[in-house]
């Protein structure tokens, strides 16, 4: 299936109050004050940054003095380059980021809990079922305009996983609960550099598969890319 991405141009400034007070309910157009048309301008009056926090204001309860002051106390945080790494990672891997297992899968990312907790109040990601997932305009954004996540990054979550992988047996332990829930994500990671590490992947791979067929058959897209490398 072929995405077909739109371009969404900002909105003007009478606009853009219209779009906000549409969905967020403590103010109107009439009574916004220079702050909050100070906020928009901020959010380059583009309607999905206005869409996501206008939103998060609404289901938060906020009355538009804790808005701003969510608002400069977050926005002073900023995003940063943790920040944008770990939307790329999370848009990177089909399932997103398993939320309990961040440390583990990013030693490097110091954090990162925190980290996530920053990106969310800014409307960015949610969680479900257990999963850290972007939202769906943000990760066809970061998919098509950003570059892969970083090789350090990625390393660690490689490594985590073909750890997991090689301790996994027939047994129902906290190895085969991994390969359970992040087995999509596994699936993404392991032949990510078939090329670089051939011997090892394959390994991976194999033992992967083998995994699966204990814990959770399922047809995969690794076991004819493995015959073609044989």
């Amino acid at each position: 299936m072929r995405w077909i991405t739109t371009d969404f141009p900002p909105l003007d400034s009478s606009a853009a109050q219209a779009v906000g007070v549409q969905i967020y309910k403590h103010t109107s157009c009439s009574e916004a004050g220079d702050d909050i048309r100070d906020l928009l301008e901020e959010l380059e009056f583009h309607p999905l940054s206005i869409n996501f926090l206008a939103n998060a204001a609404q289901q938060d309860d906020w009355y538009p003095a804790t808005l701003l002051k969510r608002w400069h106390i977050r926005h002073s945080a900023g995003l940063g380059e943790d920040g944008r790494c770990t939307i790329a990672i999370i848009t990177f891997l089909l399932q997103g980021l398993t939320d309990n297992l961040g440390g583990d899968l990013l030693p490097s990312l110091q954090e990162v809990d925190n980290i996530c907790d920053v990106i969310g109040r800014q409307s960015l990601i949610y969680l479900h079922d257990n999963f850290i997932k972007v939202l769906a305009p943000i990760r066809h954004y970061v998919q098509d305009s950003l570059p892969i996540p970083d090789s350090t990054r990625l390393r660690e979550i490689r490594i985590f996983y073909y750890s997991t992988v090689q301790q996994c047996s027939k047994e129902q332990d906290g190895h085969a609960n991994i390969i359970i829930s992040d087995h999509f994500n596994i699936e993404r990671v392991l032949p990510f550099y078939r090329a670089h590490i051939l011997d090892e992947t394959y390994r991976a791979c194999s033992n992967f598969l083998k995994c699966l067929e204990w814990q959770l058959p399922r047809q995969t897209t690794l076991s004819p890319a493995l015959l073609n490398v044989v």
